[in-house]
């Protein structure tokens, strides 16, 4: 199998009820079983299928640790010790990287769920307030009181950060919905969260604006925003700048929009196309695939790609066997979502501001729909119906 093949399949296994203590016992029993190097008695095809197979088993083990090591180490310490402690008892030198790997802990997320905003949200998330927000959260605090690339390096550093600790059994059939969603798929979870966060702080900033022309001023701002996303390719954030130029609320806003320049109209305009649905997301896609380099990628069109791909197959063949094609295209829609999470932070050049992180992570989770309901009364009082 080439390595794509075996990151594809470790991304999607434990969706097609195979546990990793089942693999990890038959790579263990693979490794123990071969010789450090070919006897001086095997034939040359012999050492090479043997050579070729351990290769490969190393591979798993190590794509293994990259993709789910910090996932396994927080949510199942005893079973990653073990896994760590056969790593490193193994006299094999062609495992030596492995065991630096581990001693260094490459593989480990940037933050994890243990950070009191990551507590907080779940623990709004289980008792929802089904109340109308308190007014005191309605006031504008980005765009006049913070530079634009400042806010957009602040949600891009929040938003990686949370992206970085997703692990592939998150994307897995039904992880990400249902109630119990904030444990199954719980960094899934927190980017929609900021996401739907960063949107009701645009919203807010512009319906609450002092005036017509803050109004419009802040307008130009949201918008430059969506653009600087798009540009250093944070498309969750873009994502999120373009529902709200498109939302009900702020779209009715002409007075607002006719005082904006053509640029930022156009600008908008293009924002708002990429981020529609339209053709299956053709036009986001098409831009997603032209970027080069590492980026943030849009959660919406990966979650709904997956879920046409288990709605419509299913996950045997005719004789009851794992659907092996199912499988490998499974792990190769998650690995292609998971593709940068591995990059470093520091490699994407942000100067984040800890007042504005602090800002996004100050959330209080509402029913969406009362949420919505208040921000359109408000664009109504600022622009009444004729």
């Amino acid at each position: 199998y080439s390595k794509e093949e075996i990151d594809n399949f470790l991304a999607a296994f434990s969706n097609f009820d195979i546990s990793m203590e089942t693999l990890f016992e038959v790579i263990c029993t693979c490794l123990n079983d071969m010789p450090a190097a070919p006897d001086s008695f095997s034939s040359s095809e012999d050492a090479a299928n043997k050579a070729s197979a351990g290769e490969a088993l190393r591979y798993i083990l190590t794509s293994w640790f990259k993709q789910s090591g910090a996932v396994y180490e927080k949510q199942h310490p005893k079973f990653f010790r073990t896994v760590a402690s056969f790593v490193g008892s193994s006299k094999d030198p062609r495992i030596n990287p492995l065991k630096l790997m581990i001693l260094r802990n490459n593989f480990d997320s940037h933050e994890d769920t243990s950070k009191p905003f990551y507590r907080s949200i779940i623990e709004q998330t289980k008792q929802m307030k089904e109340l109308p927000p308190d007014d005191v959260l309605f006031t504008t605090k980005l765009f006049k009181q913070f530079p634009v690339k400042e806010i957009a390096d602040s949600v891009t550093y929040v938003m990686f950060n949370i992206y970085s600790n997703i692990g592939p059994s998150e994307l897995h059939d039904g992880s990400w919905q249902g109630e119990d969603r904030p444990i199954r798929a719980p960094h899934l979870h927190l980017l929609s969260v900021v996401f739907n966060h960063l949107a009701f702080l645009c919203n807010v900033d512009i319906l609450f604006a002092k005036n017509d022309d803050d109004r419009a001023d802040v307008l130009s701002k949201v918008i430059e925003l969506g653009k600087i996303f798009r540009k250093n390719g944070n498309y969750e954030g873009m994502a999120a700048v373009g529902g709200v130029l498109g939302g009900s609320s702020i779209a009715r806003l002409k007075k607002a929009w006719s005082a904006l320049d053509s640029k930022s109209v156009k600008q908008a305009k293009k924002l708002e196309e990429i981020v529609a649905g339209l053709k299956n997301y053709k036009v986001y896609k098409e831009l997603a695939k032209s970027t080069s380099g590492p980026y943030l990628p849009w959660i919406a069109p990966k979650l709904t790609e997956l879920r046409f791909l288990y709605d419509g197959n299913s996950k045997v063949d005719d004789d009851g066997n794992i659907d092996y094609t199912f499988l490998q295209q499974a792990g190769y829609s998650i690995n292609n979502y998971l593709q940068f999470n591995q990059t470093k932070i520091s490699a994407l050049g942000l100067s984040e501001s800890q007042e504005i992180i602090a800002i996004l992570e100050d959330v209080t989770l509402f029913d969406v729909n009362i949420v919505d309901d208040k921000l359109y009364e408000q664009s109504l009082k600022v622009q009444p119906l004729k």
